[in-house]
C-alpha cells in the first residue's frame, strides 16, 4: 500500500510540473544589474567645495536604474545638494514622492556602465568644526538595480570662514486665516444685458505657508545717516540668504527688512478678514566665525505698507536688528535696542 501511495504521489508531482509549463510560454528570469560605489573623488572638502561619486554597473541595462542618496549622519538635507551647479541643483525627493526619507534621486542612464554625480556641501553661517557626512545609497524608484558591496561612504567637511557680513531671514510658518468670499456673480438679464449681483457672502477658513504668501527683502542701512547702503538679499526666495555680503567698516548699521509683497492669491471678490502678525527669525554674523540670531513676532503685520505697491521704494522697510562694528568686531542689538550678542 505504501508503494502504491508513492507511485500516485510521484505521478501527481509529475503532472503538476508538466502543467506548469503546458502553456508554451517562454519564461525569462532577468538578474538585476549590480552597482558598486567605485570612487569618491575627495576624502575631505571645505564647505562650498564639491566632490564627485562614481558608480559602476556590472551589466548595462535597457532602462534607467533608480537609486536614492540619503545623508544618515553628520549633517542634514540643508547642508548639501546634488548637481553640477550648486546654485541650480537637482530637486530633492520628499516623503510625498513615495521614496521614503528625504534625499536625492540618482538616476543611472540606460546602457551605462559608469555614472558620476556631484555632491556640493554648502556654506552656512554656523561656527563649527569638521563634520563627517555619511551618505547611504539605496535602490529606489523603479528598483531595476541593486547595490553590490558597501552602500555607504563618508567625507570630512571643514568649516568655511569669511569676514564678510552674513544674513539669513526666515519666515516659514503654516498660518491659519479667514477670508470673505462675496460671491460676486456676472450674469445676463432677459434683455441680453450684463449685470452683476452678489450671492450670499461666505466666511472661509484657510491656511498657508507664509513663505508662499509674504515676500521680504533685506537691505543694509547706515543708521548714523539713515541712508540705504545696499541690498543684502532681494529675491523672491524664502528664506532670503546672503552669506558673503560685504566687509563692514567700523560704524553703526541696520539690517533693514523690507516687506515687499503679501499675496494670498485672492480673487477680486475675496478679502482677508482681520489681520495677523508675520513672525520672522533673523540670523546675523560673519560666515563660520560669529553668528547670533533673534526672532520677532510683532514687527510686521498684514496691514503694513507694501513696497511693491509703491514701485519698490522701500516704503515697507523696518529695522530688524542693528550692528555696531568697533575694531572689526560685531555687537548686535534687536529692533528695540536690546543687546543680543557681542563678538569676542
Amino acid at each position: 500500500m505504501k508503494y502504491i501511495k508513492n507511485i500516485i504521489l510521484s505521478s501527481i508531482v509529475a503532472l503538476g510540473i508538466t502543467s506548469c509549463n503546458d502553456d508554451d510560454t517562454e519564461y525569462i528570469y532577468s538578474v538585476k544589474p549590480g552597482v558598486t560605489i567605485d570612487n569618491v573623488s575627495r576624502t575631505s572638502v571645505t564647505e562650498g567645495e564639491s566632490f564627485t561619486v562614481t558608480l559602476n554597473v556590472d551589466t548595462p541595462y535597457k532602462e534607467t536604474l533608480d537609486f536614492k542618496l540619503e545623508i544618515v549622519s553628520g549633517g542634514d538635507m540643508s547642508d548639501f545638494n546634488i548637481g553640477a551647479d550648486s546654485t541650480d541643483p537637482d530637486a530633492p525627493t520628499t516623503v510625498d514622492d513615495g521614496f521614503g526619507l528625504d534625499g536625492y534621486l540618482i538616476r543611472v542612464p540606460a546602457y551605462t556602465t559608469s555614472y558620476t554625480f556631484t555632491i556640493n556641501p554648502l556654506i552656512d553661517l554656523e561656527v563649527e568644526g569638521t563634520d563627517k557626512y555619511v551618505f547611504k545609497l539605496r535602490s529606489s524608484g523603479n528598483g531595476n538595480g541593486k547595490i553590490v558591496g558597501n552602500d555607504s561612504f563618508s567625507i570630512d567637511v571643514d568649516n568655511y570662514t569669511n569676514n564678510t557680513l552674513g544674513v539669513e531671514l526666515h519666515w516659514a510658518k503654516d498660518q491659519n486665516y479667514q477670508y470673505l468670499d462675496e460671491n460676486i456673480i456676472q450674469a445676463i438679464d432677459a434683455n441680453g444685458q450684463p449685470f452683476t449681483y452678489t450671492d450670499d457672502d461666505e466666511i472661509i477658513n484657510d491656511h498657508g505657508d507664509l513663505c508662499g504668501i509674504v515676500d521680504f527683502d533685506t537691505v543694509l542701512v547706515d543708521l548714523n545717516s539713515g541712508s540705504l547702503l545696499a541690498y543684502i538679499s532681494g529675491t523672491s526666495a524664502c528664506p532670503e540668504i546672503a552669506l558673503e555680503s560685504q566687509v563692514l567698516p567700523d560704524g553703526y548699521y541696520g539690517i533693514g527688512i523690507d516687506l515687499y509683497d503679501i499675496n494670498f492669491g485672492f480673487r477680486a471678490d475675496e478679502s482677508l478678514i482681520g489681520s495677523f502678525a508675520i513672525p520672522f527669525n533673523l540670523k546675523i554674523g560673519k560666515t563660520g566665525i560669529f553668528k547670533t540670531e533673534l526672532s520677532n513676532n510683532n514687527l510686521f503685520f498684514t496691514y503694513d505698507t507694501l513696497s511693491g505697491d509703491n514701485g519698490g521704494n522701500f516704503s515697507g522697510l523696518k529695522i530688524g536688528a542693528a550692528i555696531e562694528v568697533v575694531g572689526g568686531k560685531y555687537t548686535v542689538y534687536d529692533s528695540d535696542g536690546n543687546l543680543v550678542a557681542q563678538e569676542q
